[in-house]
């Protein structure tokens, strides 16, 4: 690796080494979803890890060493893994701030800039090795619909190991890349190209929202079970470009503290 990398990676340890895990369950009662039977999407046996870069529009460090980290990050990783950055401040009207809020909440963490592998204090290599040596239990497709106002993230869901006394839950992280807004601390200023932004979580009608995550399998799960969910959100005028639009489905279970723990992701690798 260059010089860049190791520090980006020892930059990240000493992020992470500042926050615990929290007791705190963010948000409301979990809902358990119901479906009717359509068609499935191919689901992928594989495993993929999950990095989230957290970022501030008015925090300087942001948008110098962290911006450059987290693009060098890109380089390396976007093509076979899920990276996006969740984001605090206003990028034109998203609700990539109350995104932010349930994790810094619910994870305790210390604020922006800072880092996360597979929902954890991982860094990316330690998150990638410990994940792809695991054995594949679930993984999740998606297909993505839009309206000039709406975006629609058909899913399945299906799972490659039976499984007992366990609940399941499926977030959608709606990303947008290259998003154009005033980043503090970056040479661009107002013109910074804000990379893989979560502006959003897809929502299930008729139910709360759930930042993070819909339960939607409990109990004994057999091999090859699969089910169907699917999620919507608002799509700003601005987000023309659909394919700049993206989705980091992430599946997970919660620890006896309530805290999510990462079982797997998946993206449409573009």
């Amino acid at each position: 690796m260059t010089n860049n990398k190791n520090y980006f990676f020892f930059f990240g340890s000493l992020l992470f080494g500042f926050f615990f895990i929290s007791p705190i369950l963010f948000g409301c009662k979990k809902q358990e979803i119901t479906v009717k039977p359509s068609k499935f999407i191919p689901v992928e046996k594989k495993n993929s890890s999950l990095f989230f870069q957290y970022a501030s529009l008015t925090e300087p460090t942001s948008g110098s060493i962290a911006y450059d980290l987290f693009s060098e990050a890109l380089k390396d990783y976007d093509s076979l893994y899920v990276l996006a950055t969740i984001m605090s401040g206003n990028i034109g009207g998203a609700n990539n701030d109350d995104v932010f809020d349930s994790h810094i909440d619910t994870f305790n963490l210390s604020g922006a800039p800072n880092f996360q592998g597979n929902l954890d204090t991982l860094t990316l290599p330690e998150a990638i090795q410990a994940h792809q040596s695991s054995e594949v239990i679930v993984n999740a497709a998606y297909e993505l619909e839009f309206d000039s106002d709406k975006i629609y993230v058909n899913t399945t869901t299906e799972f490659f190991k039976q499984v007992s006394k366990q609940d399941y839950y499926l977030t959608a992280y709606i990303i947008v890349d290259s998003i154009i807004a005033n980043q503090a601390g970056h040479p661009n200023g107002a013109n910074t190209a804000l990379r893989k932004t979560v502006v959003d979580v897809g929502r299930v009608p008729g139910y709360v929202p759930r930042y993070l995550g819909y339960k939607v399998a409990t109990g004994n799960i057999n091999n090859g079970h699969k089910f169907n969910l699917r999620f919507e959100a608002d799509r700003l005028p601005s987000w023309t470009d659909t394919d700049q639009i993206s989705v980091a489905l992430v599946i997970s279970k919660y620890s006896p503290f309530g805290r999510p723990v990462f079982v797997n992701a998946h993206t449409n690798h573009q």
